[in-house]
């Protein structure tokens, strides 16, 4: 029986509705040659330290592994066309809480650079520290990918140097960055939906 999305969140915003879901075994099949384009993107791989050619099938056992391991994945799309996806992995209780690490890609290049980054991350936080119970979501950036650490400057982000924010570094030259879920309800009222 396929998987079915549980996890969803939409936001209508200058004439278009963003929407982030957790999509099921048949949406992912259906993506998976879109993903796997992007994945295999030059400049989109060395934004994500990708290092290997993912095919259609690779892209679909990418998130069934990520589900085996608790993962949250994530399709986002502005009017209802798919524009990138992201995850919630890494799940754990540490000494402050539930945490887990997030991660995110807007495939097409053109469209970076535009809010759309920001807006999905938004309504998968509002998620995280909602329903899903997180108290603190983690990111780990290259270095060289300066619009993904201006995004998450803008959403309130903070650098994680520490023991726990290092944890979720893929790379010793990532910088981390942390976001509490008190300070995210401070700075971001909750989307409503069309």
């Amino acid at each position: 029986m396929p998987l079915r999305p549980r996890w969803a969140l939409e936001l209508a915003e200058g004439g278009s509705v963003y929407r982030v879901a957790e999509p099921d075994e048949a949406a992912v099949r259906a993506a998976a040659p879109l993903l796997s384009a992007w994945y295999n993107d030059a400049h989109n791989r060395a934004l994500l330290t990708n290092e290997q050619e993912m095919s259609a099938a690779d892209v679909v056992e990418h998130y069934q592994s990520l589900r085996r391991e608790g993962g949250k994945p994530f399709h986002f799309t502005r009017d209802g066309a798919l524009v990138g996806d992201g995850d919630l992995r890494g799940f754990a209780v540490h000494e402050a809480g539930p945490e887990a690490e997030y991660a995110l890609l807007i495939g097409e290049h053109g469209v970076n650079g535009r809010g759309l980054g920001t807006r999905f991350s938004t309504l998968v936080l509002h998620l995280a520290f909602g329903p899903l119970g997180l108290a603190r979501v983690f990111a780990s950036v290259v270095p060289h990918n300066k619009g993904s650490l201006r995004m998450f400057e803008k959403l309130g982000f903070v650098v994680d140097a520490s023991p726990a924010g290092r944890r979720y570094a893929e790379d010793e030259g990532d910088v981390c960055l942390r976001m509490d879920a008190g300070e995210f309800a401070r700075l971001h009222a909750r989307p409503t939906t069309p």
